[in-house]
């Protein structure tokens, strides 16, 4: 079964173009395993700004940063650094379908759920998104959390009142204060997973867009993808991460579809 349709993938050779970054972007697995709970949220719209370089750049719509009623749901996030604050975020906002409302898109409510990273779009319509995200400069890079160069790919579809939305991020795993990014600290939040698929074997080359990895297996998990399920009460996802040898998470890559509220 394959997890990426056709229409899709002719979604995602669109946003090529407007983001080199995505002929990066990993094939994600095609595997389902978490039943999570949901509620409604809502958010403000985003403003937009050029750069210098001519990248479009998020910015909030308030400059106070104070959050209007919409954004109640939001406020109670707290910006992310550290691993753990990272998957307990996006574990909450997978749960209360934050990823499925238009609303969500501006760079406050990223820096909330996400993290503290420099937004780029590299595409905005109604109805698709593309937006690159990667750490502060190196000055400020410890407010930024433990994640690299990274996408977001968000599919609006009005006539089925239909939400499309893929994260592919990698995760700064030679940092030592990230390293507990971690199958252990994956499973704290998720769970076994549904399936795991081994990368490298005698028989087979490593999965497409990725890389043979020297060392040592001293994880049960290491060199494995770990796949989950999603499932809230209007919208069906697949969540894969990608494992060295030792146990630390290298990537993940996120879609979640289904019905806006």
């Amino acid at each position: 079964m394959k997890i990426i349709p056709s229409s899709f993938q002719i979604e995602i050779r669109h946003a090529i173009y407007y983001l080199c970054f995505l002929s990066s972007l990993f094939v994600a697995s095609p595997v389902f395993a978490i039943k999570l709970s949901s509620s409604e949220a809502g958010y403000t719209s985003s403003n937009i700004t050029s750069e210098s370089d001519g990248r479009k750049k998020l910015t909030p719509n308030s400059l106070n940063g104070q959050f209007n009623e919409e954004t109640r749901l939001v406020a109670t996030f707290q910006t992310p650094i550290t691993p753990q604050q990272f998957l307990q975020n996006f574990k909450s906002a997978i749960e209360q379908n934050v990823f499925l409302d238009n609303g969500f898109y501006d760079d406050v409510n990223f820096r909330k759920v996400i993290g503290n990273y420099a937004y780029y779009w590299g595409g905005n319509t109604p109805e698709r998104k593309f937006i690159q995200f990667s750490p502060l400069p190196s000055s400020s890079q410890d407010l930024s959390g433990c994640l690299g160069e990274s996408v977001i790919v968000w599919i609006y579809r009005p006539a089925e009142n239909e939400g499309d939305f893929t994260l592919n991020a990698n995760i700064r795993d030679a940092d030592p204060s990230c390293q507990t990014f971690s199958a252990n600290l994956i499973k704290t939040f998720f769970g076994n997973p549904e399936k795991v698929t081994e990368l490298y074997t005698a028989l087979a080359p490593p999965p497409h867009g990725q890389q043979l990895e020297p060392g040592k297996k001293t994880d049960p998990f290491g060199f494995t993808d770990m796949e989950y399920r999603i499932q809230t009460n209007r919208a069906n996802g697949e969540l894969t991460f990608e494992i060295r040898g030792d146990g630390v998470a290298r990537n993940f890559r996120f879609r979640i579809k289904g019905q806006l509220r």
